[in-house]
């Protein structure tokens, strides 16, 4: 649980769809698992086939769901290869900036902090 957050705050985060392609009833039915919990999802950058897609489920289900909340990987990470290693998994550069996002995006959607 992030810093500064209430003990009774139940948060998730999850970071899956780098190694194939999300389906639809998966994240239907997380959310669903998941309910009464504040659910924050990592969209993917990865050069593959099924990046487009699984960016798009994420982002349909961040607009369906009051409770569920994008984290834009993609467009911070876009424009940094030095941020990974083989075009897919994170530099300690790249841990440290998607860290750094993941916080802050949990931080200011909480109304904890602005930056």
């Amino acid at each position: 649980m992030a810093a500064g957050l209430p003990a009774s705050k139940k948060l998730v985060l999850i970071g899956l769809g780098t190694n194939g392609y999300l389906e639809k009833s998966t994240i239907t039915q997380t959310v669903k698992e998941l309910k009464g919990r504040e659910i924050y999802w990592i969209n993917n950058n990865v050069d593959r086939d099924w990046e487009e897609s699984n960016n798009e489920l994420i982002a349909e289900a961040a607009k369906k769901y009051k409770n569920v909340h994008m984290i834009d990987w993609k467009n911070a990470s876009m424009d940094h290869d030095e941020w990974f290693a083989d075009g897919i998994h994170p530099t300690e550069d790249g841990i440290k900036a998607m860290t750094t996002l993941v916080a802050r995006t949990i931080l200011v959607d909480e109304g904890l902090k602005k930056f």
